[in-house]
């Protein structure tokens, strides 16, 4: 099984339970959702960073039960994928949900239990429109839902899908390689593995050590190798300019946002 990359690491970082084999969840802090589908991967992707995961349960027929428990009141985005196993033959579903004239790809579940109807997923990529060739379907499938518990987020107010095409970031293919980024382990086509590419947008600078000490930036208080101590050190990028006058702490070329910059490319001030 392929590695998580690095920055798909980053965004789930948060609470990870596997379907119904949590022990972490109670009555009271979960809801369920339940349904039926051809064999398939069910994940849910949460907006309090939690991400949940199950796989239906074989059943001698087309309709495979499954069950998922989500966190309660929390709005969540669900993808599903048949022939999960398989590069060649999966097929990765976003799925939308409606009720009413509402529809979106974030469903809150306020109540103990969401029962679905059988959800018809595609099971060949060659049936259905996937014009970058990636496996994922270029639009949500559409669920119809009429629960007075369940309230429907407009697909405009998904902070998971910056593009909103009903497609959450970690299903976009954002280096164009036919690979999601979710299953991707070299976003940049490197060569090396995300987990280990400290230069993950290709720029020549290694960004997980900035000074190229062999100290990782979280860990280095000594970013101009000049023997002192950040905290101490009033020109910390040994340009001869007082770290107080200094408009450009990196050196690279770009004025700082603010007089005191963290000399990492103008990414973030640091006022310390």
């Amino acid at each position: 099984m392929k590695k998580t990359s690095l920055a798909i690491s980053a965004l789930m970082a948060g609470l990870i339970l596997i379907g119904c084999n949590s022990t972490q969840s109670t009555q009271n802090d979960t809801s369920t959702v339940r349904g039926m589908v051809p064999g398939t991967l069910i994940e849910a992707f949460c907006a309090d960073g939690s991400y949940y995961k199950v796989n239906s349960t074989k059943s001698g027929t087309i309709k495979h039960p499954f069950e998922i428990e989500i966190p309660r009141g929390v709005k969540c985005n669900f993808v599903m994928t048949t022939n999960e196993e398989n590069n060649n033959t999966r097929v990765i579903t976003p799925i939308s949900f409606k009720s009413g004239d509402v529809n979106g790809t974030f469903i809150t579940v306020n109540g103990d239990v969401l029962e679905l109807d059988y959800i018809d997923l595609p099971t060949d990529i060659n049936s259905v429109d996937d014009n970058n060739s990636d496996s994922v379907v270029d639009r949500p499938l559409v669920v119809d839902i009429n629960n007075s518990m369940v309230t429907i987020t407009p697909q405009s107010l998904n902070n998971m899908d910056k593009d909103k095409d009903g497609i959450i970031d970690l299903y976009e293919d954002d280096d164009a390689d036919h690979v999601p980024n979710h299953y991707d382990d070299d976003d940049d086509g490197d060569g090396i593995l995300d987990i280990n590419d400290g230069d993950l947008d290709n720029d020549g600078i290694n960004d997980m050590d900035l000074d190229n000490d062999g100290i990782k930036n979280k860990d280095d208080v000594d970013d101009d190798n000049d023997g002192m101590h950040d905290r101490y050190d009033d020109d910390r990028d040994n340009d001869g300019i007082r770290n107080i006058d200094d408009d450009d702490d990196d050196n690279d070329g770009i004025k700082d946002k603010k007089r005191y910059d963290d000399h990492d490319d103008d990414e973030e001030d640091d006022d310390d």
